[in-house]
Order: structure tokens, then C-alpha cells, then sequence
């Protein structure tokens, strides 16, 4: 120890420190080196290539794979159920005449008792039966009101006073049909003025009383089922 510290030998003892500085510059710049090249080494191995860098699993989102799911863009639309519900509710044809077997015919007035200042409303009820639409003639020219009174005698008809000829075709739905204004039914209205009327239209007969009566008579020859009717005071 004491040999490092105080060098010993023919050379000066500068000669000797000299000497010692260079070695242990020496072992310095060996020890740096090496420190660098370790470094060095290390960070090549850590380096990854360039371009790519290091993928979080945690920040990666799933993917789906397969085919992709269709359009959820609405497909072309059928036809909507009113379009369907109005073709198939349309007015039938009803060029087809009437047969008398699909056809109602009844005779009726608007109330059941008319008091003393009030005139009957005589009616005949035509109406459609059957499940298609057909056509017929109706007016003053193809009916004929007729009343009778409890013993079963006329006191009016509507054929005995002016007897008219006009008729008109109208169109009958289905039944239970109705479009509008057009339906399964038609009705023919004329109001009775209490008078009594015979053959010819003679004058001054008397009003009928109070009582109960029967409206009937025909439509295009065909009987009206008859319905009672009262007159008071």
C-alpha cells in the first residue's frame, strides 16, 4: 500500500504519478465504453420496428365478423289494407236487373198513430236480398197505395186520381251495402190526405173516420206485404 501511495524506483516520483493517472484514465474510458455499449445494446432490443407500435388489448373494440346484417331501409311497401279494403268494398256493378225473387217489398208509413190534424206518409220499402248488386225501376208510374179500413173495405187508392206513368231505373247494392247515398234499399213516399177516392176521381166524398186502417196495394205487379196504421180525432 504504501508503494502505491509513495512509488519507489531510479524514476521520478512525477514519473510514477504520470504513469498511474494513465492507467486509471484508462480503466475510465474502458468502464464508459463498456456502460455505453450495454445501453446501446439493450436499447436496440427494446426498439421495435418502425411503423408498428405496442397494441393495447384494452383499447381494441370487438369486431364482428360474418356476413353484415341487411338494410334496415323499409322494403317497398305492399299494397296498405285500406287500398286493399276499398277495392274490395267498391260499388258492384248493377246493370244486372233485379229478379223478384231477391227483392223485399213491403208497405209502411213513417209513424204508427196520426192524430187529427196529421196526413199519413204511405210508403213502399223495396230492398235487395241478395249478395249482388242489380237494378230496377221505381216511381209514381210503378206502384199503387192502397188503404182499407178495419172491415176490409177501400176507401182509397192512389190509381183512382191522376194516375201517373213515371219511372226511373235505379241502382240497388248488395245487401247490407251502402256507398254513400247508395245503398241495398230504395223507398217511393206519398203523402194521403184522409180523402176518400173511386174509379173515375168522383167528387165530394166524405173524409174517412178515425179508426184503424190497412196500407197495401203493389209494386211493378208485385202484392206489398201489408202493415196496419190508426187515425184519431
Amino acid at each position: 500500500m504504501s508503494s502505491m501511495l509513495h512509488p519507489v524506483g531510479p524514476e521520478r516520483r512525477t514519473t510514477y504519478w504520470r504513469r498511474r493517472l494513465v492507467v486509471v484514465l484508462v480503466l475510465i474510458a474502458l468502464v464508459v465504453a463498456i456502460t455505453v455499449l450495454v445501453r446501446s445494446l439493450g436499447s436496440d432490443a427494446d426498439a421495435q420496428p418502425k411503423g408498428q407500435g405496442v397494441i393495447d388489448p384494452a383499447a381494441v373494440s370487438p369486431t364482428v365478423t360474418g356476413t353484415p346484417p341487411p338494410s334496415s331501409a323499409p322494403a317497398t311497401p305492399s299494397p296498405s289494407t285500406s287500398t286493399q279494403t276499398g277495392a274490395a268494398t267498391a260499388t258492384p256493378s248493377t246493370s244486372v236487373a233485379c229478379s223478384p225473387a231477391q227483392l223485399s217489398v213491403t208497405a209502411a208509413t213513417d209513424v204508427p198513430v196520426y192524430g187529427p190534424n196529421a196526413n199519413p206518409q204511405l210508403k213502399v220499402i223495396v230492398q235487395n236480398t241478395a249478395g249482388a248488386g242489380c237494378e230496377t225501376r221505381v216511381g209514381a208510374g210503378t206502384r199503387t197505395f192502397v188503404v182499407r179500413d178495419a172491415s176490409g173495405a177501400q176507401v182509397y187508392s192512389s190509381a183512382d186520381c191522376a194516375p201517373s206513368t213515371a219511372a226511373t231505373t235505379v241502382g240497388l247494392l248488395a245487401k247490407d251495402q251502402e256507398q254513400g247515398d247508395d245503398s241495398d234499399t230504395t223507398v217511393m213516399t206519398q203523402k194521403w190526405s184522409r180523402e176518400r177516392s173511386a174509379p173515375g176521381c168522383p167528387t165530394g166524398l166524405p173524409a174517412v173516420e178515425e179508426g184503424v186502417y190497412t196500407l197495401t196495394g203493389t209494386w211493378n205487379d208485385v202484392p206489398l206485404t201489408p202493415v196496419s196504421f190508426s187515425l184519431t180525432g
